[in-house]
């Protein structure tokens, strides 16, 4: 492996545990906003009579949260090894910096 695609791997990698601190921070963040807005939900949204607006509030509140667990979950698994980084920069379509 060259000096250039080590220094790549590295980069990768760093870049890799930024977005990771940045999406369980923001996780950390929607679960407290949710915490905080429970008591005036339960009081102005599970009161009413159902509609379009709910609906969309229920999805926007509820469904959206599940996935982005998914893409927590993507974070636990650990860091690719170096052959799946070097194959996927041999793709045509790359954009490893070394890509030629």
């Amino acid at each position: 492996m060259s000096a250039l695609s080590k220094e790549a791997l590295i980069a990768s990698l760093e870049g890799s545990e930024i977005a990771k601190t940045v999406n369980i921070a923001a996780s950390a963040l929607a679960v407290y906003e949710w915490m905080i807005t429970l008591d005036q939900e339960i009081e102005y949204f599970w009161t009413g009579r159902w509609s379009l607006e709910r609906i969309l509030f229920f999805c926007n509140r509820y469904i959206s949260p599940f996935l982005v667990m998914f893409g927590l979950i993507e974070f636990v698994i650990p860091n690719p090894s170096d052959e799946l980084y070097v194959n996927e920069c041999l793709h045509p379509l790359s954009t490893c910096p070394n890509h030629t």
